[in-house]
């Protein structure tokens, strides 16, 4: 299955966070700010089969100003995603409506938060896009776009998570549960 990871990335510029001056020092690149991008990349290769190159997103995302705060804003991106490449796109924050998305052919791009003051965020330290492909049983199929060998080894995330490279398997749950706040936490997105 196609993947993109953005730590492949370091050396492909990324503008975010334009209305608030521009990318913080040392996240000025797709390695470190371009995870939605890399959810865009890879939910576009498998619905349509058009593996496209990450500055192609990278540039997407600038002439649509999906780029104005801090990484990429999918609110933005996803409808332009849907609309150019032909694809169903929706919206939502329940984790029933994903998982039937799911089960249905469709894919989800996560909106995860990361750490709290009582816990370590289960997929990053900050906010970060995941990738849902599938249901595979009773838990959901992700791939990440930060991936790493020792990530989910740390405290507060070990066990939770079991690895199968590309893969990871997480319960629906904890993939809910990673969403806290009250931005959009599914943008999920089906071939027509």
């Amino acid at each position: 299955m196609f993947y993109v990871n953005q730590l492949n990335y370091p050396h492909v510029p990324y503008n975010h966070n334009m209305a608030n001056g521009g990318p913080p020092e040392g996240r000025t690149s797709v390695g470190t700010s371009g995870c939605g991008l890399c959810c865009a990349s890879m939910v576009v290769a498998h619905q349509t089969g058009k593996e496209l190159p990450i500055e192609e997103y990278v540039k997407l995302s600038e002439e649509n100003l999906a780029n104005q705060d801090l990484g990429t804003n999918m609110k933005v991106l996803g409808p332009v995603l849907a609309k150019l490449f032909n694809l169903e796109y929706v919206q939502s924050s329940d984790k029933d409506e994903m998982i039937a998305w799911l089960q249905n052919g469709g894919e989800a791009i996560v909106h995860c938060q990361g750490d709290k003051s009582d816990h370590i965020g289960l997929f990053s330290h900050r906010g970060h896009y995941i990738l849902a492909t599938a249901m595979v049983g009773d838990v959901v199929q992700i791939l990440d776009p930060s991936d790493k060998p020792e990530k989910y080894e740390i405290d507060g995330r070990k066990g939770k998570v079991r690895k199968e490279e590309p893969f990871l398997y997480v319960a629906p749950e904890l993939v809910d549960e990673a969403c806290y706040d009250d931005r959009i936490h599914f943008h999920m997105f089906k071939k027509k």
